[in-house]
């Protein structure tokens, strides 16, 4: 293999190529000898540029006044380490920028994707930069973008009335997390700097567009084209963009967004640096760079070491093999000792994401943390030593300070954009000290680019869309050189999605040491026994309890499910009926898009979906709409169920049934999949915002004499139970 090279060491050709021998001329072998300066020169009109870019190979910083001078030559292999550059080794950065990344960002060394970039500076080209999530790409192409905006605001053609850098987002809570780090570094440019996003005021936007310079504009696909076809001013200024970036190419892609980037490009001036990032060099990322840097000069830069372990690979991981009954309580051990480790460890508490594949689930699955997992801590009057008059200040919370407390946070598409925004700020910025904890349970809304700091350990219930979203999944931990841990709870229907992963991704689960078959067989007999108890209310554990040998259960594990038991029913007693069907409807429509991709069995899917119901009595499956059924039915069997709904609303002809796939898209796509995450560019809008209101339904018990399936019950829930609840979504 030998790479193309200029002579001039300013323009090289970085493409590879194989050639029969080393001592034959590299274009001999394909008959181009005679011919190199017209196959060069219509390089990226023809069908080469096809070829070259489906087959990987990407030319750099190629014009047409240096198309003859090109040589041919061995690649460079290094196996250096890479040594932290400080930043104040960049002489070519703006006074005012390095002021911001010392002062006000408080970076010391530049990370290797800062060193690749910013070492190219000061640059007007474009880029197609291949960076991972994590790595400081963001600050990197900020003070690409700002070096060739300053460049500009002193030439004699600046306008004051136009765009300086538009960066392209594919979610809400990314664009926000990058219109911070803008705001930071721009801090002593005085810079405007605006943040476009669905689910927020358009309004007010376009207000604060007509009264700052559009000098940063940081915007999501959606939000972005309609102030773009709704307000003149930002038309004109677009007029004269600088520097357009797209941040996440390849899940703006993957997303859905690729007619809107389509057109965003189309509607930017040609005469524009461009900056193109992504994780992946995929063949819609490399349509989408033929488009945007069409006819242009660019350089690639892959910023990704070859010889360093994938970052997810490097990620401690493991499954539990286990039913869909025992969730709660398996939550409640795995995350007791999650947090207990580290406190042991680090004498810190532990930052935790729950990831789920709906959104209804992922409102459950909160509810129920909420009744078992929450702790205020204890509370520490700090001015107590310190003070004569301490009683005086013991109501002033300033004085307070909470030690072993757990927080527990909920994000989905479902809460308003203002919602999200301020629970995302909550657990982002949460401090851990003192033992204090926090944990997120959320959809894949949160699953790629955007960064919680701190973040420990990841769990995932249930087998996500794609292998792939396992990766993004876990790569909420062990960034930015930190270590991290990631757990999957599957069901055994889900067992051939960790046998995908190994083909797919290469890793290679371990079921958890900690929490093996035996473990969970365990989990399962102690529960069952406390249940038993509480339900005969005959004291804790007197009795034989059928076939369980009590004596072999350790008492601690005991005490910690009567722990359990207590806080959980108190929930699960008055747990809308309703909500808990539609979440286990939700997880069969996300689970109706893997039969194929996984090889999984319908049949038993649903056998083991449908324990899901079980901690909450309810006994009959619930009728699944006509498109589930007909994926799942099998021989017809197991879906007459008796749920009587009334529903004569909406709900079902505008979002077509149980559909929440796009989540804060909103729209009315069909199907009943609604594990996709957020597209983000719109604006939520429910049909059915009365659901949830005045209903009342039976409630059977649940009674079996296996004893891994068993309810958790109120003594005093009698056989029926009704509740009346209002909205079918919270904040």
């Amino acid at each position: 293999m030998y790479r193309l090279v200029s002579k001039n060491p300013n323009a090289f050709l970085k493409a590879t190529v194989s050639v029969r021998t080393a001592t034959q001329p590299l274009f001999a072998s394909f008959s181009l000898a005679n011919s190199i300066k017209p196959s060069l020169t219509s390089l990226f009109s023809s069908k080469i540029q096809k070829n070259l870019f489906s087959n990987s190979a990407i030319f750099s910083e190629y014009t047409a006044t240096n198309k003859s001078d090109v040589i041919y030559t061995q690649p460079e292999h290094t196996s250096a380490e890479y040594v932290p550059v400080p930043f104040s080794n960049y002489t070519q950065i703006n006074s005012k920028t390095m002021h911001a990344i010392k002062d006000v960002l408080r970076f010391k060394d530049a990370s290797i994707v800062q060193d690749k970039i910013i070492s190219e500076l000061p640059s007007e080209q474009d880029f197609l930069i291949k960076a991972k999530t994590g790595t400081g790409k963001t600050i990197a192409f900020l003070v690409g973008a700002i070096e060739t905006l300053v460049k500009y605001k002193a030439s004699p053609s600046y306008n004051k009335d136009s765009m300086g850098i538009l960066i392209i987002s594919p979610t809400r809570e990314l664009a926000k997390q990058i219109h911070q780090e803008a705001i930071k570094i721009a801090h002593y440019h005085k810079f405007g700097v605006h943040v476009l996003v669905g689910g927020e005021s358009s309004r007010l936007q376009q207000h604060q567009i007509n009264k700052e310079p559009l000098d940063i504009v940081v915007a999501t696909p959606g939000r972005l084209l309609d102030i773009w076809e709704n307000s003149n001013k930002f038309d004109r200024a677009t007029k004269n963009l600088q520097v357009l970036v797209f941040d996440e190419a390849d899940m703006l892609l993957d997303m859905g967004f690729q007619k809107e980037v389509a057109r965003i490009i189309e509607q930017c001036p040609k005469e524009r640096q461009n900056f193109l990032v992504s994780a992946t060099f995929s063949r819609k990322v490399r349509e989408i760079a033929r488009q945007a840097l069409a006819g242009k000069s660019f350089k690639e830069l892959d910023c990704v070491d070859p010889n360093e372990t994938n970052v997810v690979q490097r990620i401690k991981q493991s499954y539990i093999k286990i039913n869909w009954d025992m969730h709660y309580f398996a939550l409640h051990q795995i995350l007791n000792s999650q947090i207990k480790k580290n406190i042991e460890e680090t004498g810190n508490g532990s930052k935790i994401i729950i990831f789920l594949s709906s959104t209804k689930a992922t409102q459950v699955y909160h509810d129920a943390l909420q009744s078992f997992m929450s702790n205020r801590g204890m509370s520490v009057n700090l001015s107590y030593k310190n003070s004569r008059n301490s009683h005086k200040n013991s109501g002033n919370s300033r004085n307070l300070q909470v030690k072993n407390s757990t927080a527990i946070y909920c994000i989905h598409g479902k809460k308003t954009q203002e919602v999200r925004s301020r629970i995302s700020d909550r657990f982002r910025n949460f401090n851990t000290s003192d033992g204090n904890s926090a944990i997120l349970i959320t959809t894949d809304i949160s699953a790629r680019g955007v960064d919680y700091p701190g973040t420990n350990f990841v769990l995932q219930v249930g087998a996500p869309s794609t292998t792939e979203q396992y990766t993004h999944r876990i790569g909420r931990t062990g960034r930015a050189g930190k270590s991290g841990e990631g757990m999957i709870l599957i069901s055994p229907a889900e067992m051939p999605f960790v046998r995908e992963l190994e083909r797919e991704q290469k890793l290679n689960l371990a079921e958890s040491e900690e929490f093996n078959i035996e473990a969970v067989s365990n989990l399962e007999q102690a529960l069952s026994v406390v249940n038993e108890s509480s339900e005969r209310n005959d004291g804790f554990g007197s009795d034989d309890n059928d076939n369980i040998d009590i004596s072999s259960i350790d008492k601690n594990l005991l005490a910690e499910a009567r722990n359990f038991y207590n806080r959980f029913r108190s929930y699960s007693a008055s747990a809308d009926t309703m909500e808990i069907e539609d979440m286990y409807i939700s997880l069969l429509g996300h689970y109706q898009s893997l039969l194929g991709s996984f090889r999984l069995d319908p049949s038993k899917l649903v056998e083991d979906t449908s324990k899901s119901l079980i901690p909450f009595g309810i006994i009959d499956k619930p009728r699944l709409p006509s498109m589930l059924k007909a994926s799942f039915s099998g021989n017809g069997k197991g879906f007459s169920g008796s749920r009587q709904r009334n529903r004569s609303d909406s709900r079902g002809s505008s979002r077509g049934g149980y559909n929440d796939s796009r989540e804060s898209r909103g729209g009315s796509r069909g199907g009943y999949n609604d594990s996709k995450g957020s597209r983000d560019d719109g604006q939520y809008r429910s049909n059915d915002k009365s659901d949830f209101k005045n209903k009342s339904r039976s409630r059977s018990q649940y009674s079996s004499n296996d004893r891994t399936e068993f309810s958790y019950k109120s003594r005093d829930r009698g056989n029926s139970h009704s509740r009346q609840r209002g909205g079918s979504s919270r904040d």
